[in-house]
């Protein structure tokens, strides 16, 4: 088994958040403020775990997840959102969190994650 890496931080201590604002789309400016939310809102919304709503409108969520913003949530977009999940995932683990597998589905473990992450950052 790999190493684990350390968890990355900012200079001001707290967990650095860029690699999940890319993942989430938004401008990874290491703050996480009310871009990062609505963002991570948009995201967990669409997702089976957050009851697949768009509380920002489809658009919104597909721009997101890097889907074409048609309106349409369809197959490409779902596909979109699993691989964003991976990446949140991915980047909760380097932020030193634990969401479990980067398996692209937001659970239990992954919410709990981006939860504690929310709280630290």
């Amino acid at each position: 088994l790999g190493s684990v890496p350390a968890p990355t931080t900012s200079p001001s201590g707290k967990p650095n958040c860029a690699q999940l604002q890319r993942a989430l789309r938004t401008a990874p400016d290491n703050v996480w403020g009310a871009n990062t939310d609505q963002h991570g809102v948009a995201v967990i919304s669409a997702t089976q775990f957050g009851g697949e709503v768009f509380p920002y409108g489809v658009a919104f969520a597909q721009g997101c997840v890097g889907a074409t913003q048609d309106g349409d949530w369809g197959n490409d977009s779902k596909l979109a959102l699993k691989k964003t999940v991976m990446k949140v995932q991915d980047a909760l683990t380097a932020m030193g969190f634990k969401p479990g597998d980067s398996d692209g589905v937001w659970g239990v473990n992954t919410d709990k994650a981006y939860k504690a992450a929310r709280r630290a950052g």
